[in-house]
């Protein structure tokens, strides 16, 4: 794990990390991060178990959670406060500043949420999740999912929101003629962009900032893996040259900046900074 202080990033102990643990996402909030992945995925053939992380200045440990089978894992985190986090994966879990908890739900939602992809929050009333063809929403009260109609298959891995008037997710379709999906929602209904390059594509990652700046990452296939970004600028999406092949499966936006970090891999790691006018 490694902290970007505006200037260099520094490379933080890592004692706590699990053996053979991948980490898949990260949430700041006021004081401190969570950092969410599984471990054990060599010694158990793949499967690991979820586990979670809280850094805190330049402190990294690992906190308590519910009990984990092998199988298990956590794919994203979001929080809203230091009392008010959800991370989700199979299955989703609810941190209430004081411990994190399996949330009691209805039966057709546990299996929407038990097994999610990504997640994004603003505040304690407005919490969205994406699951395969589902996105769940909470209002603070209840859970409610739906499945956006776009007339053809698709699979959702990430989402971003700024507002409960503008949320991104992003995919790519299901079937033979892959491509990747972006759903929006404006505060009344969900509406699809599809990109239509001739590449086999995926779209893994989206952040916003605003209603006027989103960046959403992930690859495309010709006679290799290309990594792909595509900048939203209110008005519509814009391709941006991206200098390495690979794969981008994660993207952080900083908020009144123009910066933005994404991650990935290619030969190796892969991390790109846009500064405003071009990744690098």
């Amino acid at each position: 794990m490694a902290l970007w202080n505006g200037a260099v990033w520094k490379t933080l102990n890592n004692r706590a990390l699990p053996p053979s643990s991948s980490l898949n996402g990260v949430a700041l909030f006021p004081g401190g991060a969570w950092a969410v992945g599984k471990y054990g995925n060599i010694e158990h053939k793949g499967l690991g178990k979820a586990f979670i992380l809280r850094v805190t200045g330049t402190t990294v440990r690992k906190v308590p959670i519910p009990r984990m089978v092998y199988g298990s894992s956590l794919n994203d985190v979001a929080a809203t406060s230091a009392t008010d986090a959800w991370a989700v994966g199979s299955p989703t879990l609810h941190w209430n500043g004081t411990a994190w908890t399996r949330p009691q739900v209805p039966a057709t939602m546990a299996r929407i949420l038990g097994d999610a992809y990504g997640v994004a929050a603003t505040s304690r009333t407005n919490v969205w999740i994406v699951s395969l063809g589902w996105i769940a929403h909470w209002n603070g009260r209840r859970w409610k999912a739906v499945a956006p109609n776009i007339g053809i298959p698709y699979a959702l891995s990430g989402i971003s929101a700024t507002s409960a008037k503008n949320v991104w997710a992003v995919g790519n379709l299901t079937q033979k003629e892959v491509a990747g999906v972006m759903l929006h929602w404006n505060g009344r209904r969900w509406t699809c962009a599809l990109s239509k390059e001739k590449h086999f594509q995926n779209l893994a990652a989206i952040s916003t900032s605003s209603p006027d700046n989103a960046w959403a990452v992930g690859s495309y296939f010709d006679s290799a893996d290309r990594a792909w970004a595509l900048h939203w600028n209110g008005h519509s999406w814009k391709q941006v040259i991206i200098p390495q092949p690979g794969q981008l499966r994660g993207v952080a936006v900083i908020p009144h900046s123009g910066n933005a970090w994404a991650v990935g891999a290619g030969t190796g790691p892969l991390m790109l900074h846009w500064n405003g006018s071009a990744l690098h």
